[in-house]
């Protein structure tokens, strides 16, 4: 999974790189007409406003799309996880036990009892405080 990452990233990158180059020659007004010498102005070309237009309207087909693509792709994640978990825990039931019971004969520790003593001291001794308040 990180390898198609990785090469989406670099795709991506590549991408940006190729548009971004030409828009610098557009720029730079080394635009070729066809085969010829002859280069064509960026006034003549395209407009600084229909620029502006284009920008945003890239922009947010790039937004839309970008957030469809990585929903679409955590969604397969979650369910592929899910599938396989399913399929090895039918493959391998010894591996994937599900504890149905507690175990009650575990003698409790002294620790435990002696905090959860505790516990319930505190809670007289705050419900008596109370009762004194009022």
């Amino acid at each position: 999974m990180t390898i198609l990452i990785i090469l989406f990233v670099i795709s991506l990158v590549s991408l940006i790189i190729m548009i971004l180059y030409k828009y610098w020659r557009l720029r730079t007004s080394d635009f070729p007409i066809y085969n010829t010498n002859q280069t064509i102005s960026q006034k003549h070309l395209i407009t600084s406003k229909e620029i502006l237009i284009w920008r945003g309207i890239v922009w947010d087909q790039t937004k839309k799309y970008t957030h469809i693509a990585i929903l679409n792709s955590i969604k397969t994640w979650i369910i592929l996880v899910h599938i396989t978990q399913k399929r090895l825990r039918e493959k391998f039931p010894k591996v994937f036990k599900e504890k149905t019971e507690i175990d009650t004969t575990k003698p409790n520790s002294s620790f435990i009892k002696t905090i959860s003593d505790f516990k319930t001291k505190i809670k007289r001794f705050k419900k008596k405080i109370k009762e004194q308040d009022l």
